[in-house]
């Protein structure tokens, strides 16, 4: 009698999964995952509370500040991490859960766990990978959420012939959209994804990543073929910088914004078209890696992503989408408060993530297979100048003074598409 959870069943006979796993993840029983989460940021919080609740262990590792001695002292006073999911998720209401183990040494949690799990931004990758690598048992499978950035090429440099002996994957997108309500204590789930596309290195190794993932969140996966279709997913930078232009177009240095508005809900058609070019030019890209490379690719564009997750067919755009979406209620801009109003915050993430470890990325593989990108060097210059950085030339060249913070290839080594594509 087959006693796996039923999200294993079909995702092993939807895809052909094969019958076993690497050797640290018996097939006899999935309950032999061992996990530990990296980080201690809001979806960090929410695995917390949801991995030790569907009986999985669970240790988390954080060297950020004081971060796991904080997570601890919040166990110690309340006993568990509590999220609370909003009624239109399953699950829905209080889940609760308390980690085995939460430390700042990396020997403490990572040569136990057969797959941790990376829910972090884009620049964090090549600190964290550097201080567990040389803890990682042969076997593991190591997952970032959402992934980007150039997870995968970033992995190989940093973790030299390791690996060779692991599996990289990625989820796509983010499970939740979430915030932390109290540090070691709490975080509220606005939106638990309910499918994602999965893509993992090796990538014959991607129905192995499925039912892991389906184990770990009991959602559907879907097979997301080559790595780069992780890459070139249209998330937040497809999202963030399209609309922080139109909310900021118009400001000068100096000036006090009247109010702040609602990112998603007050979204208008000129960053629904904004948002829609960049995909296009992204398209392009994934038609030229399909045909020209023969890579199993699987990126939708930015309205066929959202309208996913969200079907509604009276919404024709994307910016109509995210307005309806009840995944997206009550989230303000990322601007900071000032007196008599609000200021433009070009440090926040919408800024420092997604435009180095973002578009940055995207116009670097466009940059290498010869794709123009219009649009993404528009929000480039502009996003550039806010920020008081050169990534992008006048020429339209990405060799600026500062694209060596980016992750863009040519910063790792990589100087063609051939070089991507192993």
């Amino acid at each position: 009698m087959d006693e796996r959870p039923d999200e294993l069943k079909v995702c092993a006979s939807s895809v052909g999964c094969s019958t076993s796993l690497f050797r640290r993840i018996p097939d006899s029983g999935y309950a032999d995952i061992r996990v530990c989460v990296v980080g201690g940021g809001h979806a960090a919080h929410a695995l917390m509370a949801l991995l030790p609740s569907r009986g999985l262990p669970t240790s988390v590792f954080t060297s950020f500040g004081n971060e796991a001695a904080r997570i601890r002292q919040g166990l110690a006073e309340q006993g568990s991490i509590v999220a609370d999911f909003e009624t239109h998720n399953s699950p829905a209401g209080v889940v609760r859960g308390t980690p085995v183990r939460v430390t700042d040494d990396p020997a403490e949690a990572i040569p136990d766990a057969n797959v941790i799990l990376i829910p972090l931004p884009s620049f964090a990758y090549v600190d964290v990978l550097t201080a567990i690598a040389p803890h990682i048992a042969p076997g593991t499978f190591i997952g970032a959420t959402p992934g980007q950035g150039g997870f995968d090429y970033i992995a190989r440099r940093i973790l030299g012939d390791a690996f060779r002996r692991v599996t990289i994957f990625s989820i796509m997108s983010m499970p939740f959209n979430c915030r932390i309500t109290e540090f070691g204590k709490a975080v509220h789930v606005q939106q638990f994804e309910d499918e994602y596309t999965i893509c993992a290195v090796p990538q014959d190794r991607t129905p192995d990543a499925m039912r892991v993932v389906a184990r770990l969140l009991g959602k559907k996966c879907l097979n997301g073929g080559h790595f780069l279709s992780c890459t070139l997913f249209p998330l937040n930078a497809n999202i963030h910088p399209q609309r922080m232009y139109c909310v900021l177009k118009n400001w000068k240095p100096g000036e006090v914004l009247p109010r702040n508005p609602l990112f998603y809900e007050e979204m208008d058609a000129e960053a629904g078209a904004l948002m829609e070019h960049t995909s296009a030019e992204i398209q392009e890209l994934v038609k030229l890696l399909s045909t020209r490379y023969g890579l199993e690719m699987h990126v939708p564009t930015i309205y066929e992503s959202e309208y996913i997750s969200f079907p509604d067919p009276s919404c024709k755009t994307a910016d109509q989408l995210f307005a309806k979406s009840p995944g997206y209620k009550g989230f303000k801009c990322p601007l900071k408060p000032v007196d008599g109003g609000w200021a433009p915050d070009f440090s926040n993430r919408y800024f420092a993530e997604d435009i180095p470890y973002g578009l940055c990325v995207w116009k670097g593989i466009s940059e290498l297979a010869g794709i123009p990108t219009p649009t993404i060097d528009f929000l480039l210059h502009w996003a550039q100048k806010q920020m008081g950085r050169e990534y992008l030339l006048a020429n339209g060249r990405l060799a600026g003074r500062d694209t060596r913070e980016t992750s863009a290839p040519r910063r790792f080594g990589y100087s063609s598409i051939d070089d991507l594509v192993l």
